[in-house]
């Protein structure tokens, strides 16, 4: 009696330990895995082009904090921009990029894709902070003209949308963009 009883708890320990720890592991493992993965990254891509409506492609994707994505060699309908920082939360998107070098047909897709947000409110549903570090304006010849910090704040409040740009260094000096 005292050997079955030992064998009967033996096998309920055993399986305890892999119900509550082995399984875990094993699909804490997968689920790793699956978010390092090549087709991970392609479906990322996939659905930022489907939001933006413009080709999006990047070579590396971290995960430094949860809410956060760290993107590498990002480049945004044939133009580079190099490393971006991706945070969200429930009603904002912010964009952390350390340099962007902007030429006059990126500078047309940018409007074309402020004028989609100030006219499209379905498919962008969030408010969007833009920090770029430093931003270079090229003229047609390509020569680069200034190289300073730029702020882009697309917000809405009640049905009203609006798009702001600011230098931090130049405070005073904004353009906005606002749809009533």
């Amino acid at each position: 009696m005292f050997v079955e009883q030992s064998v009967t708890r033996l096998r309920r320990v055993r399986v305890g330990f892999v119900l509550l720890c082995l399984v875990p592991t094993v699909g804490l493992v997968v689920w790793a895995l699956q978010r390092h993965s090549a087709s991970h990254r392609e479906a990322m891509a996939a659905a930022v082009t489907r939001m933006l409506n413009t080709d999006v492609a990047f070579d590396g994707l971290r995960y430094p904090q949860p809410g956060c994505l760290r993107l590498s060699g990002v480049r945004l309908g044939g133009t580079s921009l190099g490393t971006v920082g991706f945070e969200a939360t429930p009603t904002e998107v912010r964009l952390l990029l350390d340099q962007c070098e902007c030429s006059p047909a990126f500078a047309g897709q940018l409007a074309t894709l402020a004028r989609r947000w100030l006219t499209e409110p379905a498919r962008f549903p969030r408010n969007c902070v833009i920090d770029i570090a430093g931003m270079t304006w090229k003229t047609a010849a390509g020569e680069a003209v200034t190289n300073h910090p730029l702020r882009v704040e697309c917000v809405a409040n009640a049905g009203d949308r609006a798009v702001r740009i600011i230098s931090p260094e130049r405070p005073n000096d904004e353009m906005r963009i606002v749809r009533k």
